[in-house]
């Protein structure tokens, strides 16, 4: 079997009490109950010789259901890793980890010679309408940070003051946030600037369809025309009327390949922030513009091309269309549930694929 620990919260204040949730589970997902030993770590990162130091241990029992929870009151600042360790009935030992960070005096660890913030959020994922707490480590005091949130533009922004050489920010989270968001923070000192961002994980699980296929009998006949109901419900388990493709394909065809596509993916996996933050602290200037400064600003641009046209009156090759589909026995795009989540098709194996609204699922 095999053990994780998972953080509460990813980083506390000094005083709080840290808390954790362990599972154990067998290669099969099934729970496992299981003595556990759970021990927590400071790094000393001016300490070469012996950066992480054993601060608290604790023993545990996970129950029925393979969970167990943990607490410690961390006496002191800094950077932590937690571990978790079982026995296996072979006498072999498994483990987990996780880490947290507790704000306080001692915790300014964080050399500023990196030039980079530290962004330390609060949790691994969030949902729409929380709000991620995040703690933003400058290394140097009295700084006057930007803070931005970020997805295909710049979503929200905000000025934050850190008095030390850390800080802690707020940021609503909402539908605009997923799948992902990244906070972006920046200041400049001393003419040298700071800069980090932080991938913010939002699932759409809102977006998520439920769709099951039941067939009206057990089994058909050759030349047998098939009927299938299809029903569909959102992640509240509530039906919802929507619009689905179904396919019919031969089965052999998955011997070459297995249907691994993930239409949530596909719409809603992992963005890349479209946005860029520069400043002027990259540009020098010679003060060689003289009276030709409209040609040194577009020095080493390269010119706009235009792609080669056909000669005028040329015809162009009509494409043959492809009329056969021998491994595609049917294919609608447009079936429609109703209000009750539920529509009924006639002929055979489905792959029905939907959406309504922002909503997707899928079904092999």
């Amino acid at each position: 079997f095999q053990v994780g620990i998972n953080a509460q919260s990813y980083f506390y204040r000094l005083g709080d009490t840290a808390r954790f949730n362990v599972q154990a589970r067998d290669y099969d997902g099934k729970p496992v109950q299981t003595p556990v030993h759970v021990e927590i770590f400071r790094y000393d990162w001016r300490n070469p010789k012996q950066k992480k130091q054993a601060i608290q241990a604790t023993d545990s029992q996970t129950d029925s259901n393979g969970l167990a929870s943990v607490s410690f009151k961390i006496p002191t600042a800094g950077d932590f890793s937690v571990r978790v360790t079982a026995k296996t009935p072979e006498n072999r030992e498994v483990s987990g980890g996780t880490w947290l960070w507790v704000e306080g005096q001692g915790s300014d660890w964080y050399s500023s010679e990196s030039r980079e913030i530290k962004i330390i959020p609060d949790k691994q994922s969030y949902s729409v309408g929380d709000t991620a707490k995040l703690l933003l480590m400058t290394g140097v005091p009295d700084a006057h940070i930007l803070v931005t949130t970020e997805g295909h533009s710049i979503q929200s922004h905000q000025i934050v003051t850190a008095k030390g050489p850390s800080v802690n920010v707020e940021v609503p989270i909402t539908s605009d946030s997923q799948p992902n968001i990244y906070v972006g923070a920046v200041f400049v000192r001393d003419d040298q600037l700071y800069q980090s961002n932080k991938n913010l994980k939002v699932p759409a699980v809102e977006q998520k369809l439920d769709i099951q296929i039941q067939p009206t009998k057990p089994q058909f006949q050759p030349g047998e025309n098939a009927s299938y109901v299809i029903t569909a419900k959102d992640s509240k388990g509530k039906p919802v009327a929507g619009e689905f493709s179904i396919g019919v394909v031969d089965e052999a065809i998955y011997a070459i390949r297995p249907d691994n596509s993930d239409i949530m993916y596909a719409f809603y996996g992992n963005r890349w922030t479209e946005v860029q933050t520069e400043s002027s602290l990259g540009f020098y200037f010679h003060g060689e513009a003289g009276k030709k400064q409209m040609q040194i600003v577009g020095a080493g641009r390269p010119y706009r091309a235009l792609a080669q046209l056909k000669p005028a009156g040329e015809t162009l090759v009509q494409p043959k269309i492809r009329k056969a589909f021998p491994d595609t026995a049917l294919w609608i795009a447009d079936v429609k549930t109703d209000a009750n989540g539920r529509a009924q098709t006639g002929r055979a194996s489905l792959l029905p694929s939907g959406r309504r609204g922002d909503g997707l699922g899928h079904c092999p």
